[in-house]
């Protein structure tokens, strides 16, 4: 069953990621479609993520939701507390030194 799809084939396959790391088997359908885009709709183009066993589908969309949403927040930066470097609040460690991002980061 079609759970997901998106313009860009990096998202489909993060999302695919995510569902794998959760045991939940699933497989990407239409990666090479872009190509047709023009002579179809381009969300026809779009590729596909779907998940084979259909029980797992409830689990499947909670983790794409929370997939989603937590992409759609912006984290705060945050300073290491090591080497002073401003890093990004997508990132759990310095990229500068490596020192993994304290528990209440400051902005």
């Amino acid at each position: 069953m079609r759970i997901y799809s998106a313009p860009v084939l990096a998202q489909v396959a993060n999302i695919r990621h995510i569902l794998e790391m959760h045991g939940i088997a699933c497989r990407i359908q239409g990666e090479y479609r872009s190509g047709a885009a023009g002579e179809i709709p381009p969300t026809e183009a779009w590729p596909e993520l779907w998940v084979d066993d259909p029980a797992q589908l409830a689990e499947a969309q909670r983790l794409v939701d929370e997939a989603i949403q937590s992409a759609d927040t912006a984290q705060p930066g945050w300073t290491c507390p090591s080497c002073r470097e401003v890093n990004e609040g997508q990132f759990g460690a310095c990229w500068n030194c490596g020192t993994d991002c304290p528990d209440n980061p400051p902005a």
